[in-house]
């Protein structure tokens, strides 16, 4: 197969499935809950709140109008696709484009990052990995839905992944560097935590200049940081023309479950007291089986342990930064990729509230890519049986875990 129609074909493979998959195999929207078609229309009139939003879980309620708790981003994508349609368009639809999308470009990272750190990884592997990551993960839970909180959180993921696809390779410029800045910064107007990932190409720009690659440049590190700053002050003007606070996103004021909200008042919306909470719930708390008729799955919807449903991830735990590998170029970048992901996932479990409801652990779908990347690493690119039972046994229970909270 050419290399030039493998992108459209994983397009095409995940498009059919997670849309299938999210509408029963009807292709059909089902009815999800959508507030961001709401807010685009609003955008249109000039307005920042939502009017008549159906249902107002989740939403904040401030000086007698509904607002998101989440940036404009999705919004702002929306308008056109009304403008054209001249009425909402079902969210699903987007959700599974950018999802289908973000597929490609994962499959795209792997193709760059065997060429330039990773000769091991043959198109074999390359194939199998995408597999995993657009089947095995929380990324076929949330690509698969349709309501407001997977939307928003699949459309920043996307710009996470466009931004690491511009840095992970052994041919960096400045351009690349801006194109990332650029990706992770627009990220800011949808889900935040998503600018953490610019961790990456920071540690490898000031790396390129150490080795001699880069010239520093005043100049252009000041550029680097303008679409930051651009972005940063949108969001803080967003969020001050919202709640005259520009340090106010709207958890003072959410309309929640009774739990979270005592949560949040008990502990805050953000604080370190909420990471052994999350944590366990991302990484320990194990989805049960039953025989009921067939094999059912229970799950406990305020997280499941991504490594118990993705059990192949447990080999990025190989790829620790420590090992000798020969090549010092490749140690380095080893080294950004774990850096990054721990400062990435930081923030959401500092979080009070893990996501619910759920399966899997959907902010984790932040560092996903990072995640796949190091436990393909931690194989030596070379998939054993164990590797390849995760893969099955991923795919299976990402299935079932759908199918439950459908």
């Amino acid at each position: 197969m050419k290399f030039k129609l493998a992108p459209l074909l994983i397009f095409f493979a995940v498009f059919i499935v997670y849309f299938g998959l999210g509408t029963k195999w009807s292709f059909e929207p089902l009815w999800a809950l959508d507030y961001f078609n709401n807010l685009a229309e609003s955008l249109l009139q000039g307005r920042l709140n939502i009017s008549d939003p159906g249902s107002t879980y989740d939403l904040v309620l401030f000086q007698g109008g509904w607002y998101l708790p989440w940036g404009a981003l999705v919004g702002l994508l929306f308008i056109p696709l009304q403008l054209v349609k001249g009425s909402y368009v079902p969210s699903i639809y987007l959700n599974v484009l950018i999802s289908s999308l973000d597929v490609v470009l994962f499959y795209l990272i792997l193709k760059r990052f065997s060429r330039s750190f990773f000769p091991e990884l043959n198109k074999t592997v390359i194939w199998l990995a995408t597999v995993l990551f657009a089947f095995g993960t929380t990324h076929f839970y949330v690509g698969t839905l349709g309501s407001s909180w997977h939307l928003d959180q699949m459309v920043a993921s996307f710009f996470g992944t466009a931004g690491i696809y511009m840095v992970l390779h052994d041919k960096r410029r400045f351009k690349d560097y801006l194109l990332a800045s650029i990706c992770f910064s627009i990220s800011l107007v949808g889900k935040g935590t998503i600018i953490i990932l610019g961790v990456l190409p920071a540690l490898l720009y000031f790396w390129d200049i150490y080795q001699g690659h880069l010239k520093f440049n005043l100049g252009r590190l000041v550029l680097l940081i303008m679409p930051v700053v651009l972005f940063a002050v949108l969001f803080l003007f967003h969020n001050y023309l919202r709640f005259g606070d520009p340090l106010e996103y709207g958890y003072s004021y959410i309309k929640e479950a009774p739990y979270l909200e005592q949560r949040r008042e008990e502990f805050g919306a953000f604080s370190l007291k909420h990471v052994y909470y999350n944590a366990y719930y991302m990484l320990i708390e194990a989805p049960r089986f039953s025989w009921n008729e067939g094999i059912k799955m229970d799950i406990n919807l305020k997280g499941n342990s991504i490594l118990l449903l993705t059990p192949s991830l447990f080999f990025m735990f190989l790829a620790h930064p420590f090992h000798k590998f020969k090549n010092k170029e490749f140690r380095v970048v080893l080294s950004t990729l774990w850096i990054t992901m721990l400062f990435t996932i930081l923030p959401s479990l500092m979080v009070y509230s893990t996501g619910w409801m759920q399966f899997g652990y959907r902010y984790s779908l932040d560092i996903t890519a990072i995640l796949v990347i190091l436990s393909i690493i931690g194989t030596n690119g070379k998939f054993n049986y164990w590797y390849m039972l995760g893969i099955l046994a991923a795919i299976y229970m990402h299935y079932l875990g759908i199918t439950v909270l459908q």
